[in-house]
């Protein structure tokens, strides 16, 4: 069976398509699941808690699309919320339907957590990255997040005073944190630069492997792959990748993938991609 996805964009407007017809987002990723790593991937690590919060949302949705449902109701009723305690006015209507979102969010993510630390764990111990003490903590917003709705709701209720004075929502999901350990100490501080690249391609190679079991292969696109990696990083972080079905990588290093078992290769010069054959005793001028 062939499925065709398309994405049009038009104005400033954006159109997918699944088989020549309109589709939601939630069936568009279901189809062909992308796991990408950039230069912002970095942040997961070493930047802000909105970049954790970003981080889990985006492999929740992926494992379950339908869930980009729940996030949805959660930012339109936190919208909501803030431009009333903006003006001045009362959030009472907004703040059960902010619970329960809250609830489900809260709950959607834990779950994830759970599932990544063991994803991780399989693949340190498949390519022999040094991250075999990470542990994660998932802080929900409140602490209490995790025991329903109900328990969210007393605590937005409890804030209702301090959030009038400050003007801004300070109960929910969009104040989460997940902190990362290793070697007992917060890695946002303690790694270098290259530890920081190699945990958060692992963390990459894990969210995709959480796919991978649930039988939709993802397409991987990693960009700068080798930037700050020494040649045993590198050769860890592919080894983290083994059995993916596709893999794309991009690096300003050519010469970098004459070490490693690549399928194909690309240069792009003067605009124009061009295939490149791929030999142990290529150099960089060669390639």
């Amino acid at each position: 069976r062939r499925t065709t996805l398309r994405c049009e964009i038009s104005g400033g407007e954006r159109r997918r398509l699944l088989n020549g017809k309109s589709a939601p987002l939630a069936d568009y990723l279901s189809i062909l699941p992308v796991v990408a790593w950039t230069a912002e991937s970095l942040e997961v690590v070493s930047g802000p808690p909105a970049a954790r919060r970003r981080f889990l949302d985006q492999g929740v949705v992926s494992s379950r699309p339908a869930a980009i449902g729940v996030l949805s109701t959660y930012r339109r009723a936190l919208e909501q919320k803030r431009a009333a305690l903006a003006r001045g006015l009362a959030t009472e209507p907004w703040d059960d339907l902010l619970a329960q979102a809250a609830a489900e969010l809260i709950e959607l993510r834990a779950w994830y957590v759970g599932e990544l630390s063991r994803a991780v764990e399989a693949v340190v111990e498949r390519s022999g990255l040094p991250f075999a003490d990470l542990v994660f903590d998932y802080r929900p917003s409140p602490s209490t997040g995790t025991e329903g709705a109900q328990q969210i709701a007393d605590a937005i209720g409890r804030a209702a005073g301090d959030e009038r004075q400050q003007r801004r929502p300070l109960v929910g999901p969009h104040r989460d944190e997940l902190l990362l350990s290793w070697r007992g100490r917060g890695a946002r501080r303690m790694v270098s630069a290259g530890e920081r690249k190699a945990l958060g391609l692992a963390l990459t190679a894990a969210r995709g492997a959480l796919l991978e079991e649930l039988g939709r292969r993802p397409v991987y696109l990693l960009d700068d792959a080798d930037s700050e990696l020494d040649d045993g990083n590198l050769r860890a972080v592919w080894r983290a990748f083994d059995g993916s079905a596709q893999v794309l990588a991009s690096s300003n290093r050519p010469a970098v993938w004459r070490h490693l078992e690549v399928g194909f290769c690309w240069r792009i010069e003067g605009g124009l991609i061009r295939p490149r054959e791929v030999s142990p005793s290529a150099s960089d001028a060669d390639l």
